[in-house]
């Protein structure tokens, strides 16, 4: 069955985030499921990384808890950078489905603004790997 399956996708980034004096960026991404009600979920927060053009740790998750088993399933990544005063600020964010990112390839992916604006930054699926979780 779909459900049954593992997700594990590493994201990279580049030209994301502003620098704060000689402070490199610090970023990490958020990825949201659409559901029945339009409403976007949370269902996974990264680490932080360092600088412009960060590479976060991978994601490891289930089908189930992604996109309930359903690879065409609209999903958002979004970007926050933290600031030198702690506060959390969105860079950019995109949508995507587990079928694009398995099918991307290493190609950029633009991102747009919190304005809706297209934006310099752009997110690169390094790799999506869907594997069979065994149950017995």
């Amino acid at each position: 069955s779909l459900f049954r399956n593992q997700i594990a996708v590493k994201l990279a980034g580049n030209s994301i985030g502003s620098w704060s004096g000689c402070l490199p960026p610090r970023t990490y991404f958020a990825v949201s499921k659409i559901n029945e009600a339009g409403k976007y979920l949370i269902v996974h927060r990264s680490k932080m990384a360092r600088g412009s053009n960060p590479t976060w740790q991978p994601m490891k998750i289930s089908s189930r808890s992604l996109c309930n088993g359903d690879f065409d399933r609209e999903l958002k990544i979004d970007i926050f950078q933290r600031k030198f005063s702690g506060a959390l600020v969105s860079v950019g964010s995109m949508l995507t489905t587990v079928n694009k990112m398995s099918k991307s390839g290493q190609e950029k992916q633009a991102m747009l603004s919190p304005t809706g604006q297209a934006s310099k930054s752009t997110l690169r699926y390094v790799s999506c790997t869907i594997t069979p979780i065994n149950t017995f």
